[in-house]
């Protein structure tokens, strides 16, 4: 089985947490692929980038992607256009010592949902205050304070991964964005769950942030699109 290795626990990670913990469905897992469909979204692993276009055929796919275990050219191979990620995965039996302690983290409210999005920006599409509030809702975001200011936050996305990590201006270099990853990876693991996160490749300061705490990286990359933007799957 493809999954079955590994080098490829983070790529496992990715496809059978949705399945275990978010109602996902693994509509298959064999020597050259693995997929799970989550609402309109599917997460996808192959051992080759052009497999995507025979199973996505022969599994009806067509919605949101999430292709990991690619090389860093399968933009130019498949025909389709997206920042690359690194996904990284926390497979320690414990959660990591955080270097810096003493910092004040709570469970923020969905009230909040808004005043959030006011700091909080992503490349690959926006939330709406609606959006977040369900976010809040299902999945818990953390916000750090600083003599009861909002110092930074982390949340997850609908998926269950950890993400939305913003520290805002004025906090930063000061030791939050770790702690508040530290945290979440903790709330994680307590639901026993692999905490999971996708960084933008040239994102070099949360890519360091994953590399100090030693969350492992996946061996190749995963990008977030659309089957309607792939040109491999439109004939084009």
């Amino acid at each position: 089985m493809l999954l079955d290795g590994k080098e490829l626990a983070v790529e496992r990670g990715i496809i059978f947490d949705v399945t275990e913990h978010e109602g996902a469905e693994l509509l298959l897992h064999d020597g050259r692929a693995a997929v799970a469909r989550l609402g309109g979204l599917y997460k996808c692993a192959f051992a080759e980038p052009t497999d995507l276009i025979d199973y996505a055929a022969r599994l009806g796919i067509s919605g949101e992607l999430c292709l990991t275990n690619m090389p860093k050219n399968a933009p130019e191979l498949l025909g389709f256009e997206a920042d690359a990620c690194k996904s990284f995965a926390w497979l320690g039996g414990l959660p990591p010592t955080c270097a810096c302690g003493g910092v004040d983290i709570r469970k923020l409210a969905p009230t909040l949902a808004e005043t959030l999005l006011g700091h909080y920006s992503c490349r690959g599409g926006s939330y709406t205050v609606e959006d977040m509030r369900k976010i809040m809702l299902a999945h818990a975001v953390l916000g750090a304070l600083d003599d009861g200011k909002l110092a930074g936050f982390i949340g997850r996305h609908s998926d269950g991964s950890m993400g939305m990590l913003t520290v805002l201006d004025g906090f930063r270099r000061r030791g939050f964005g770790e702690a508040l990853e530290c945290a979440m990876i903790t709330l994680v693991m307590l639901e026993g769950r692999v905490p999971l996160c996708d960084v933008y490749e040239d994102n070099a300061p949360s890519v360091a942030l994953q590399q100090k705490l030693g969350m492992t990286a996946a061996r190749g990359y995963t990008f977030w699109t659309h089957t309607d933007r792939v040109r491999a799957l439109c004939g084009k």
